[in-house]
């Protein structure tokens, strides 16, 4: 068994076939379907070498799925993923759904498809101690359990005996939301009280679960994902782009007015032990509340910027934003040099700064992470001057990343600016996470200064902040 696994193992390592596109099949319940599942956020993960083709239906279990099967089939897909369980526990028992399952593994083979099986995502019920629990789910119709194990133990005892990669989706979903918690979890819902399927949000985090296992299983397709997938290796490859040599360094601790100057009457920075606090004003939508600490320094090339950042405030809006070379459009009364923009930087606004702007900007530690409505992200942008609006500006993808910016918990936060390029990496005590955004449609941003933009109502603690760049670029 191990043998003939190990040999799989070393053919699914080739390279992509024959410089076409490798097509990689889905087919399961809604769990994985376009409209309330994983697969749209699986197949955004993949570049242009790979075709995700989703064969997943709402309702599905393997037998009423059959049809569509063969149709997939036809297409010739060099990868099946095959995850069901949801409905088919309402229909027949484990011994029905295993020979059914491997009926699939026969037919995928038989047309020259490689199979992975997957076991279900679990649904997400929580017991009184914050973890998913095994309670009974009761209708008119159905009557079962709403934990699936028994189908997932099947679905791997039929990777086993036909030896075919298996995916444990099912024990990776429950850690993960037995990690997160329940607040957090129904954040993912797909509509109110839905514990079973996804939003944007939720496909996107069992996406980036299922990669890194699908890439241990079927190696080859490590040369198909994103350039932009976030990852430590895309951010290494931009840090190895110095040697790095140090421009700017303030322990935050000090007199800031020496290497800062500020936007804004009513924001405040006060220098202490620990480091540099930023509070802006208390008036939501008042925009004279806005704050904005520039670097006194200009910086230009490729750079690299590193800081500890801690939140302070406990608000339910508005954003922190690093600015990355920030120039004036040069058209009067915007200066090429923004500390001359004299009367206009008493009332910050955003608008002001992303109609009449040349800097990249990254905008992060959006609203509380605890699963409320309004969700995490980060973002990227490149403001485009004497424009309206922040049409096409996008730095692309988004990120929504979890258990990240929580009040009172320290960051690492380091950023590589490269070309048209920002990496982002992003380090608590609990987890270290990575982030790549682009637009090579717009021209890169080559020299301005480093701005730290505190919206209305938010206020944060800063320390050690360095700036690097690369000698003779």
């Amino acid at each position: 068994m191990k043998t003939l696994s190990a040999v799989m193992m070393m053919s699914m390592a080739v390279s992509v076939f024959g410089g076409e596109k490798v097509k990689i099949g889905l087919i399961g319940d809604s769990t994985v379907a376009v409209q309330s599942g994983w697969g749209p956020a699986f197949a955004g993960k993949f570049n242009q070498k790979a075709q995700v083709l989703n064969y997943a239906r709402n309702g599905a279990t393997l037998e009423s799925l059959s049809k569509n099967l063969e149709t997939l089939v036809s297409l010739k897909p060099d990868y099946v993923l095959i995850q069901f369980g949801h409905n088919d526990q309402k229909k027949y028992d484990p011994k029905v759904y295993s020979e059914k399952l491997k009926s699939y593994v026969e037919q995928i083979r038989k047309a020259g498809g490689r199979p992975i099986i997957f076991s279900s995502v679990v649904r997400r019920s929580f017991g009184e101690d914050g973890k998913i629990i095994s309670n009974m789910v009761m209708n008119d119709q159905y009557s079962y359990k709403a934990t699936l194990d028994a189908y997932a133990e099947a679905a791997r005892s039929v990777a086993a005996e036909t030896i075919v990669p298996f995916i444990d989706l099912y024990s990776l979903s429950e850690a993960h939301h037995n990690r997160i918690g329940r607040e957090a979890s129904m954040a993912y819902n797909f509509k109110e009280g839905d514990r079973t399927h996804f939003n944007r949000k939720g496909g996107e985090a069992i996406a980036a679960l299922i990669v890194p296992e699908l890439i241990k299983v079927a190696p080859a397709l490590r040369g198909c994902l994103k350039a932009d997938d976030p990852g430590e290796a895309a951010f290494s490859r931009a840090d190895a782009a110095g040697p790095w040599h140090e421009a700017f360094l303030d322990s935050c601790t000090n007199d800031w007015t020496k290497k800062w100057f500020l936007d804004g009457e009513v924001g405040t920075v006060t220098n202490g032990q620990e480091g540099m606090t930023l509070t802006a004003g208390p008036e939501f939508k008042n925009d004279a509340h806005h704050m904005v600490l520039w670097t006194k320094e200009s910086f230009e090339g490729d750079l690299k910027i590193e800081y500890d950042y801690t939140r302070l405030d406990n608000e339910k809006q508005c954003v922190t934003i690093l600015y990355i070379q920030a120039t004036g459009s040069g058209k009067p009364p915007y200066s090429t040099d923004i500390a001359e923009w004299s009367e206009l930087r008493k009332v910050p606004s955003m608008k002001a700064y992303y109609n009449n702007m040349n800097t990249y900007h990254i905008s992060y530690a959006a609203f509380p992470n605890s699963g409320n409505d309004r969700t995490q992200y980060i973002r990227g942008r490149r403001y485009i001057p004497n424009s309206k609006g922040l049409k096409n500006t996008d730095l692309t993808p988004d990120y929504y990343p979890e258990g990240l910016f929580k009040t009172g918990e320290k960051h690492h936060i380091t950023v590589i600016k490269r070309g048209h390029d920002l990496y982002m990496k992003v380090e608590n005590s609990k987890q270290v996470n990575y982030f790549h955004m682009s637009n090579p449609a717009a021209p890169p941003v080559t020299e301005g200064r480093i701005g730290l933009r505190h919206m209305y109502t938010r206020s944060a603690l800063y320390a050690n902040v360095k700036v690097s760049v690369i000698e003779g670029m």
